[in-house]
């Protein structure tokens, strides 16, 4: 079953209950965990994984045609999972509402919450597990069977015959059909959950008669949930569109459109909302700023805190996420975090400053409409600007260079999807501490802003040296990351940001704070350096 920690559940039942978790808003962490199930179970019934099938070299006895298959199998499993999760927080928010109308106290909510739970996750899901292993069985012999068409042309409905057998499929049983024939586009298995039939490939055989056959369809389709009524091989769906988690309200399907703004990573093992899930040593959300600030003290993030001018919320976040992010890659206590930076922040491996204004939620708004919602087409519109003017001094030589060369800066801005990595605007506060931890990382780990601010850990005392000699291990790593990005194309850089491509330094900072919001989309290189970093941290 899933693993999620019944602290990790709690905390979703309260997030729920406080609207912080909603139908509009879905927990990523319930979403990743759902479909990492059931593509467990996709790869079981289909003989591979979409790891080794999506790699340069095909393993033996699979095609590109199981390629094109499999990738579809999976998208389906994380439709299907955002469809899942916006379902059961749908349920689970409707307990929030007593009968006469007004909000039920918490115990009583979370009773239901926890019932909600369970059925969906529980008992339901076993069943899905295991009709996910039969669709993908069924979906790759369909390849199989079409590519022996020609010498095995015809199909035989083959099913279990015992007390357990469905009306269904007891109707369906026996039917000879050539592998063309429409009707397996309907009734190929599976025709019903734990169903156990097969299609049996003959070289020769009696077809069924027109008038027969279509009379055991017909009774058997009478019978099936509409969510069965599909070849799985040729559809590419687990889980059709017909199932009832994709019964979405109305007001929500806009939003199921894009998935719940959920995303599909392109690689496996997927990203999991790591900062969705409880922090280690269990984190305790606080009631007030000062709370926030002494916990911050308390539990090793920095010997001061300050965290005049954000909002509680804000601050429990930061703290969650700075906790995590210091226990994963072994990041000793700060002396200071505080307000006062010029810049939205600033760090090093002793300070976090943060711009106080930064944090006020119009400032926030405007930061991501002009960072990430509109950075695109705001830059569009300077082209156009530059584009008129390079018209209008055609008899401006000298003037007309100065645009030729500004609209060539604009050319190459244009390809950048934003101007800092941010996925939402609630989160832009977050974003930032985790960009400024980069820093902190960098120094405390590699030396690479102030060499001074290393961890003792990773330098030798040298005799009539102030600083030491930094161990051959920290000396690779280094020399690995500045290697990296030495060798990021333009491309690379594209799918980072444009400030993040103002330097290495950037680089860095820009990818931690993917690493832990959207690690699917990293650069293969960086998201590896991460991994082997925190490695790194950790045993040396």
């Amino acid at each position: 079953m899933l693993q999620i920690s019944d602290q990790y559940i709690q905390q979703l039942f309260r997030q729920i209950y406080m609207g912080k978790v909603t139908q509009e808003s879905l927990p990523p962490l319930l979403y990743f965990k759902i479909a990492d199930y059931l593509k467990q179970g996709v790869y079981e019934g289909f003989g591979t994984t979409w790891t080794a099938l999506s790699g340069e070299k095909l393993p033996p006895g699979f095609n590109m045609q199981d390629r094109e298959l499999l990738s579809e199998l999976r998208s389906n499993i994380y439709l299907f999972s955002a469809a899942k999760t916006y379902q059961q927080i749908r349920t689970m928010s409707s307990a929030l509402i007593s009968d006469e109308g007004t909000i039920v106290p918490f115990k009583q909510f979370r009773e239901k919450a926890e019932q909600t739970y369970d059925l969906f996750n529980k008992t339901w899901l076993r069943t899905e597990y295991d009709t996910a292993i039969g669709q993908a069985q069924n979906a790759r012999k369909w390849l199989d069977i079409e590519k022996n068409a020609d010498i095995l042309p015809l199909l035989e409905y083959s099913a279990v015959m015992d007390k357990r057998t469905s009306d269904i499929c007891r109707h369906l049983d026996g039917i000879i059909a050539p592998v063309n024939d429409p009707i397996w586009k309907k009734i190929a298995p599976l025709n019903h959950f734990n169903c156990r039939c097969l299609l049996l490939q003959l070289s020769e055989g009696v077809p069924t008669g027109m008038d027969a056959k279509m009379e055991k369809v017909t009774e058997a389709e009478t019978q099936m949930d509409d969510l069965f009524k599909m070849n799985p091989g040729q559809s590419g769906y687990v889980f059709s569109k017909d199932h009832p988690y994709f019964d979405i309200a109305p007001r929500d399907r806009g939003l199921a459109m894009r998935n719940f703004d959920l995303p599909i990573p392109k690689a496996d093992p997927p990203s999991q909302a790591k900062i969705e899930a409880p922090a280690p040593g269990g984190f305790k959300p606080a009631k007030n700023i000062k709370e926030a600030e002494k916990w911050a003290m308390d539990n090793g993030i920095s010997v001061s805190v300050k965290y005049s001018g954000i909002s509680l919320e804000n601050a429990n976040n930061i703290n969650r996420t700075l906790k995590m992010i210091f226990d994963d890659f072994q990041i000793q206590p700060l002396q200071e975090i505080k307000g006062g930076a010029k810049s939205l922040g600033a760090a090093n491996g002793k300070i976090i400053s943060f711009k106080k204004s930064a944090t006020t939620p119009a400032e926030v708004k405007a930061q991501f409409e002009s960072g990430v919602l509109n950075y695109q087409s705001r830059n569009l519109e300077r082209m156009k600007e530059t584009q008129l003017n390079i018209e209008k001094n055609i008899n401006r030589p000298d003037v007309q260079k100065f645009y030729i060369k500004q609209l060539e800066q604009w050319k190459k801005v244009i390809n950048y999807k934003r101007w800092t990595v941010h996925l939402k605007e609630a989160d832009i506060v977050e974003d930032l501490f985790i960009h400024e931890a980069g820093h902190v990382l960098e120094d405390q780990l590699l030396g690479l802003i102030n060499r001074s601010l290393i961890q003792k850990r990773f330098r030798d005392a040298t005799p009539g040296t102030r600083l030491g000699t930094l161990k051959a291990k920290t000396e690779e790593m280094r020399k690995e990351w500045l290697s990296i990005y030495a060798n990021l194309t333009a491309d690379d850089l594209y799918t980072i940001s444009k400030y993040g491509a103002s330097n290495h330094d950037e680089v860095f900072a820009e990818s931690l704070v993917m690493y832990y919001r959207e690690p699917e989309n990293m650069v293969p290189s960086i998201k590896n350096y991460f991994d082997k970093l925190k490695e790194y941290a950790r045993t040396n």
